[in-house]
């Protein structure tokens, strides 16, 4: 979800983020207060790392596809237990973003290629 509010235009991510409900599942859970940083950091990044944000425990990565014109299509996600996904963080990092990237190609994209993936772990 934090990929899809990343691509939204700022006029959409201000009214989201001041009318969603915002409910805390763990610690980890990103508040209303936290977001806006997490999405200035996947605009940068190019994707996110979710650390028990949804379910202690659980580590994911998520990066955008792009369809024929640029927009986001969808989002690709790979997670896990978050002790195995830390064993194997940088791997699971590469794989996701080439996959996306694949399937941004496959929808039409043409836009630069990604760069290497940087792991924040």
């Amino acid at each position: 979800g934090q990929v899809l509010l990343a691509y939204l235009d700022e006029s959409e991510l201000k009214e989201y983020l001041q009318v969603a409900e915002f409910e805390r599942f763990t610690e980890s859970t990103v508040t209303r207060q936290q977001l806006r940083s997490k999405v200035q950091a996947i605009r940068r990044d190019g994707f996110s790392l979710n650390f028990d944000g949804i379910t202690r425990g659980v580590t994911s990565a998520a990066f955008p596809v792009f369809d024929n014109t640029g927009k986001l299509a969808c989002v690709l996600s790979a997670g896990g237990p978050a002790e195995r996904f830390a064993e194997s963080q940088e791997v699971i990092v590469v794989a996701t973003r080439a996959a996306a990237a694949e399937l941004s190609r496959m929808l039409g994209y043409m836009g630069p290629p990604s760069e290497p993936a940087r792991s924040t772990a």
